[in-house]
């Protein structure tokens, strides 16, 4: 099983305090067990590590990048042909507010064959795909 990690959970994983780290380390912890590979685009990354920084301070955002680099995550570099697929599926969008990071998961979820977003974002349920 491949699954795309997206902001959210990331920085769920990494904030003790937000609503949805208890059920992100289950899910992550759900995940380990079953040998899933996981993924995260530098897209992603870079924004989790904004929010990070934005929220709770620069050091805490150095700190996250440098824990999530101890994790068994590949990164998926968004390169000239996902831009371009990644600007497709967000121009077929229509709802105020659309993430291109959102759109770009789910042109990588197609072009690499990956079964799974592990998420919190509704976006995703609302396109079909499963979180």
């Amino acid at each position: 099983m491949k699954v795309l990690i997206d902001s959210d959970a990331l920085f769920a994983l990494y904030v003790a305090n937000d609503f949805h780290h208890k059920s992100a380390k289950q899910i992550l912890d759900k995940f380990l067990k079953e040998g899933a590979e996981l993924f995260v685009t530098n897209l992603v990354l870079q924004e989790t590590a904004t929010v990070i920084s934005y929220r709770l301070g620069h050091n805490q955002s150095l700190n996250f990048l440098k824990r999530f680099l101890q994790i068994n995550i590949q990164q998926i570099f968004i390169g000239k042909n996902l831009n371009t697929k990644s600007w497709s599926v967000f121009k077929k969008q229509s709802k105020k507010g659309t993430s291109f990071v959102d759109c770009a998961n789910l042109a990588v979820t197609v072009e690499l064959k990956i079964n799974k977003i592990f998420s919190f974002d509704q976006f995703y349920q609302k396109t079909g795909f499963k979180i």
